[in-house]
């Protein structure tokens, strides 16, 4: 879980390389076209520089905008053995950027293109990226990641990319489950995590940008997600429900972005019914009662039929109109079921 609060005594730390080298050099194949002058290995992303040391010192201290890379150095805050173990991906999160204390791991991939399925994990961050431009302290305990996809824009997910907030939140939750079939981990639409149906654990942001090439259009989709896994306060984490249990395991930090990204990468190479299947079995928000209102103030009753083909709420008026309901430019209080669309449309139904 992240704490909005202020940034207080934080010291930034370089990042580090972790990886097998096939996946290293592709991403440093990469980033050196993107070196932003020559003689030097930086790339300029919108609020960040990163620099790749390559068998050098960095030029400067890390900071808030800077981030020095160290590509041959081992980082021991990160256990590599441990997440190598559990990963199974041809692809995702098989090359990671690893820090300490970074400013955000968002800023990291909003920039140039990168590699699909580069993965950025700090340990903690001073100014993490949320929804409706929200700046957060992550402290210690929080597992949080962003990660780049490349999706074809001719693809099936390429046609519906609102979708992706959805399959990565379904991804968290049979990781999680699937490590502790006990816990009742569930989704409450459009982007948060919730145990037992009232404490948010975690919480997914997804940004997205075109790349058209002679060849091809890409979608280049960076989602961010924090889960509390190991600090309790002011709430609670995974690792304190599942210590209740005096016969249940720890999910060690390193195994929970293993599992995540095992089943991010196979349900993003999946079939949408499985998709929506999934979704509805894990939602928090089946046949929901919810009060719509409108820019008026006027108030009217209807219930959640569903998600659409673009990954939005679907809700049915007593009238029997079915609005769409989309996560921006709209005002939601899903777990006291308040709704308030600020253009809602829709159309009839018998």
């Amino acid at each position: 879980m992240v704490i909005r609060t202020s940034v207080i005594n934080m010291v930034y730390k370089a990042g580090y390389l972790i990886g097998r080298s096939e996946s290293k050099s592709k991403l440093l194949e990469t980033a050196r076209k993107l070196y932003s002058k020559k003689n030097t290995s930086v790339v300029q992303m919108k609020k960040m520089q990163l620099e790749f040391c390559e068998g050098v010192p960095s030029s400067k201290e890390p900071s808030e905008g800077y981030l020095p890379i160290l590509v041959s150095e081992e980082e021991r805050g990160f256990n590599t053995e441990e997440y190598f173990k559990h990963l199974n991906t041809k692809k995702l999160g098989q090359v990671i950027i690893y820090s300490d204390v970074m400013s955000s791991s968002h800023n990291v991939l909003d920039g140039p293109s990168l590699v699909h399925g580069l993965t950025v994990i700090p340990r903690q961050q001073t100014q993490g990226t949320g929804r409706s431009n929200n700046v957060w302290l992550s402290p210690p305990g929080c597992a949080m990641f962003s990660m780049q996809l490349h999706i074809d824009l001719k693809s099936q997910l390429g046609k519906h990319l609102p979708l992706i907030q959805h399959i990565v939140a379904i991804s968290i939750v049979l990781a999680v489950k699937g490590f502790n079939q006990d816990i009742d981990l569930g989704i409450k639409w459009p982007n948060d995590l919730y145990v037992n149906g009232t404490i948010k654990l975690g919480g997914i942001i997804v940004t997205s940008s075109i790349l058209s090439t002679f060849e091809s259009q890409m979608a280049v989709c960076n989602i961010g997600v924090g889960m509390n896994l190991d600090n309790a306060h002011p709430t609670s984490c995974l690792n304190s429900i599942f210590s209740s249990n005096p016969s249940s395991p720890l999910l060690s930090y390193e195994q929970y972005f293993a599992l995540v990204f095992n089943h991010l990468e196979q349900l993003l190479e999946g079939d949408f019914d499985e998709i929506y299947d999934l979704y509805y079995k894990h939602w928090l928000h089946t046949n929901v009662n919810v009060t719509i209102m409108s820019e008026r103030g006027e108030a009217q009753q209807a219930k959640i039929i569903g998600i659409d083909d673009f990954g939005f709420l679907s809700v049915r008026s007593e009238e029997g109109y079915i609005f769409s309901v989309r996560p921006d430019g709209n005002t939601f209080d899903m777990l006291n079921g308040l709704i308030a669309p600020k253009h809602p449309t829709g159309v009839k139904t018998s």
